[in-house]
């Protein structure tokens, strides 16, 4: 070693692992971590996580829009036990039962979704979709009465014709129900958590509405 020369040091530890360069590809790879935009702005990622209990809490139409979502998808299910319950107690009156009819009922329930679902996609990409979603709600209102009246009337006829519409009608507005999300909350970090509580409340309440529905049911029959 030359007299006088200066030993080299080990600074790493005073240099962070990510640092701006000259260099072009390094300096993306830095904002890409930093979550630091082309103008020079930060995420807000790198700032503020978006969480769920955060989604619902400051997000007033999401809130709504997933309560109204749980209740629809409850009453579906509900309505699909209730129908197989009086299917086999208007059988049973005449003194047969047939699981033909529970076949029927449930192609019935299946197939307006592989039919009119292009149809309401369509609809959602050509009109607004909130008015279509205030429509498609009433038109299930009054195709909610069709059940009562099947049942008062013990026609199982009836009851297919009301299970018809209503699937009918909910294969054309889960499209519309699906594309206003990003709507409601347009958040690319939001938007993606608000997607998987939708997901996830959709197969909640069907365990719930088909567990409400056959509650119910024990009840009425019990009485």
């Amino acid at each position: 070693m030359v007299a006088g020369a200066k030993s080299p040091q080990n600074n790493s530890e005073d240099v962070p692992l990510y640092t701006q360069s000259s260099s072009p590809l390094h300096d993306v790879t830095y904002d890409a971590i930093n979550h630091i935009y082309p103008n020079g702005t930060q995420s807000s990622k790198a700032n503020n996580s978006v969480t769920y209990w955060r989604l619902l809490s400051e997000n007033s139409n999401f809130r709504w829009f997933l309560l109204s979502y749980l209740v629809t998808t409850a009453g579906e299910w509900l309505s699909y036990v209730a129908s197989i319950a009086t299917i086999e107690q208007i059988q049973s009156s005449n003194g047969s039962i047939s699981r033909t009819s529970i076949s029927i009922l449930v192609i019935i329930r299946l197939l307006p979704s592989s039919i009119f679902a292009p149809i309401g996609g369509t609809l959602a990409d050509s009109y607004d979709r909130r008015k279509i979603m205030f429509m498609l709600d009433g038109m299930g209102a009054l195709v909610a009465w069709l059940y009562v009246l099947s049942y008062y009337l013990e026609s199982i006829a009836a009851l297919y014709s009301a299970t018809l519409l209503q699937m009918t009608v909910a294969a054309l507005y889960d499209p519309c129900h699906s594309a206003i999300v990003p709507m409601i909350e347009q958040e690319e970090d939001s938007l993606e958590k608000a997607m998987i509580l939708v997901s996830s409340a959709g197969e909640l309440m069907q365990a719930v509405g088909s567990s409400i529905g056959g509650l119910l049911i024990g009840i009425v029959i019990v009485s």
